[in-house]
């Protein structure tokens, strides 16, 4: 690599991501602590409990209504007038 783009890289690393021009070393630290692993698997079992409670619903609901279906056509093939 060119020594004037090596040169700049470090210029960039070094006024951009390792000082805290932009981010204060404390607003680093309380960045860093939002989350953890633990706190986003906790987060995702949580979405998980819900997806298949969602799913069993539905699937629940979908029975119901074909056997709705299935009970009108039945009363329809025997001339069950509505």
């Amino acid at each position: 690599m060119k020594p004037e783009v090596i040169s700049r890289l470090e210029e960039i690393e070094n006024v951009h991501i390792g000082n805290s021009t932009h981010v204060t070393a404390a607003e680093r630290i309380t960045w860093n602590s939002k989350e953890t692993t633990a706190g986003a698997q906790s987060k995702a079992n949580a979405v998980q409990a819900n997806v298949d409670i969602l799913e069993e619903t539905v699937v629940s609901h979908l029975a119901d209504y074909t056997q709705y279906k299935r009970d009108i056509q039945m009363m329809i093939s025997m001339g069950v007038m509505f």
